[in-house]
């Protein structure tokens, strides 16, 4: 939304219009920053550890920090895309694919020290995996419109005009 076409609305109505957006990605932003923080408790005990694997999830908090920023400026435009945090989903489900391949084939104690056995490492990555992937979709229900807090975002910018 134009700067502009914010200053003529009343404070209600933009105030309406903002929850109704925030509503709208309530999934994309708490489903980040659960991975974000589910990164940054990884990144500490492999660092803990000494392990220089500890790379991998400081990476990931990294790239998940752009993509909040992307997130909290989304609420005040009416732009729907959100190609980093897109990118930021894809490229960790990769990632995530890529931990699983190689704790299957070298183990769970080169990325996962701190767990006792392959199939406890291995569900943990693949619920983050399922997350991600959640996530993605919703992201991509997003961008085409889709979604169902589409609809209700659609009738209160309509209402307030």
């Amino acid at each position: 939304m134009s700067k502009k076409r914010q200053r003529a609305m009343t404070p209600e109505g933009l105030q309406r219009l903002r929850a109704a957006r925030s509503t709208r990605f309530l999934f994309v932003r708490y489903s980040t920053a659960i991975l974000t923080f589910l990164d940054i408790f990884w990144f500490g005990l492999l660092a803990v550890l000494e392990s220089p694997m500890c790379l991998l999830p400081l990476a990931a908090v990294v790239f998940s920090v752009v993509a909040v920023v992307e997130q909290t400026r989304a609420l005040d435009r009416d732009d729907d895309v959100m190609p980093i945090t897109e990118l930021y989903a894809e490229a960790t489900l990769l990632g995530d694919g890529l931990v699983a391949a190689t704790t299957i084939v070298l183990g769970s104690n080169v990325l996962f020290p701190f767990l006792a056995s392959l199939p406890v490492a291995l569900a943990a990555v693949g619920i983050a995996a399922a997350l991600r992937a959640a996530l993605l979709a919703k992201l991509r229900r997003i961008s085409k419109h889709t979604d169902r807090g589409y609809g209700y975002w659609a009738e209160v910018a309509a209402s307030i005009k």
